[in-house]
């Protein structure tokens, strides 16, 4: 759905958390007050204007019913740049992208970036993956040992999904094995973000941007991962041969 700066330059990456945003008074430290300016009609994710200290921005949220005029809380966002919200045919110049918010201050929040554990929490390596790589592509293994040729360029991998997490923080995050590398080495697993769907146990064909040393915020930090992932041909688990 979205076209994202995920990919652009890995610093174009960023937080925006309570020391980035003008503090309005009487907010719990780290707590951000939004007035909603303007909406917009796209159904699986509220994409909306909003007004901080007179400061306006777009944001991106699970689905949420709001109007203009509504007052929002939330905690930590990620920045996003160039970003394609493809229900909407619209690039925005930058966008951010809010996991937890809430229409009242005490509420508690939908999802934390610091519950993101699960998708930083790798699986451990699968010996009977054998994979064989596609024309074009590359091994997990080899992105690993030669990163710094890859970094910033689109890849190609072939992957068996070992670990999926949906909707978080408006993108999906998905573990792949391709039976290359070793646990002594750690380079057996790679992360991606996508808006595309997967199920454990799916062979997928992906493309996407890799990048290293990106920090999503809370301790949350990966040394190399792939964004912008689209999966350009998939194995359904039950047919899978691997």
């Amino acid at each position: 759905m979205f076209k994202k700066i995920f990919f652009l330059p890995v610093a174009a990456t960023l937080m925006f958390s309570c020391s980035d945003a003008p503090k309005q008074q009487n907010l719990p430290e780290g707590v951000h007050q939004i007035v909603v300016t303007q909406t917009t009609p796209a159904t699986r994710y509220s994409v909306m204007e909003v007004s901080e200290n007179d400061t306006k921005y777009w944001i991106s949220t699970s689905p949420i019913e709001v109007k203009v005029g509504d007052t929002l809380y939330y905690t930590d966002a990620l920045k996003q740049m160039n970003f394609e919200v493809k229900e909407l045919d619209k690039v925005f110049d930058e966008l951010y992208l809010v996991n937890d918010v809430s229409k009242t201050l005490n509420q508690q929040p939908q999802q934390d970036i610091g519950e993101m554990k699960h998708p930083n929490t790798q699986s451990g390596f699968n010996s009977d993956i054998k994979l064989s790589i596609p024309e074009g592509g590359v091994s997990i293994a080899d992105l690993h040992t030669n990163a710094e040729n890859y970094i910033g360029k689109k890849v190609k991998l072939i992957g068996k999904v070992v670990k999926f997490n949906e909707a978080i923080l408006s993108t999906n995050w998905i573990h792949i094995q391709d039976g290359t590398g070793s646990e002594s080495q750690n380079n057996f697993d790679l992360t991606l973000t996508t808006k595309d769907v997967a199920a454990v146990g799916d062979v997928i064909v992906i493309e996407g941007i890799l990048n290293k040393d990106v920090d999503f915020g809370s301790g949350y930090k990966y040394d190399l991962i792939v964004q912008e992932a689209t999966i350009v041909n998939k194995e359904q688990s039950k047919g899978a041969n691997i």
